[in-house]
């Protein structure tokens, strides 16, 4: 279903998708990875490259959110939360502001989930590492990463071999405020 990514409007928060389409626009076909995917559609860099083609595997630890993508889209869906070892861990899901739940909650972004309307409720998710997510998924090659954790960046990057996967593009959001 080879859609042209101009034909709809970006679906990323910054318009991600677009810059990538400039960096992408010679490959027809590619691999690309979300973790912390949300719904898979609001805030998605990867949509519109999945609608083009593409190869994506998306990450994303809340299992109602995970249900809702498996709804919308047909890529490779994992539900775990990605971090520097495997295991278990409780994750702080921000009821109503889902897209601010987080494995690190700190009094300042419980504060800024109360803020926006929220509560938070703990559930216990699965952990898995990138490394082990990539080497489950087999991409031949990754032309990029997004990470959008909430403050457990530097725990996926822990659980990540640069060196092994080579992706061309990693985006990682941060949040912090004052180096916090």
């Amino acid at each position: 279903m080879n859609v042209p990514m101009n034909a709809e409007p970006s679906h990323a928060q910054f318009a991600e998708d677009r810059i990538l389409e400039e960096i992408f626009s010679d490959r027809q076909e590619g691999y690309c990875v979300e973790i912390g995917a949300y719904d898979g559609r609001t805030g998605s860099a990867s949509y519109l490259f999945e609608k083009r083609g593409w190869h994506c595997l998306l990450v994303e630890p809340i299992p109602a959110l995970v249900e809702e993508i498996r709804k919308h889209r047909a890529c490779a869906v994992i539900n775990c939360a990605v971090s520097n070892k495997e295991g278990v861990a409780t994750l702080s899901v921000a009821e109503r502001v889902e897209q601010m739940s987080t494995l690190d909650l700190t009094p300042d972004h419980l504060e800024w989930i109360k803020q926006v309307g929220g509560a938070v409720k703990e559930i216990t998710v699965r952990t898995a590492t990138l490394d082990s997510l990539l080497a489950a998924a087999a991409f031949p090659e990754i032309q990029f990463i997004t990470i959008d954790v909430e403050g457990h960046e530097m725990a996926v990057l822990e659980g990540f071999t640069l060196e092994a996967h080579k992706p061309r593009i990693v985006i990682i959001e941060d949040n912090s405020v004052n180096g916090n």
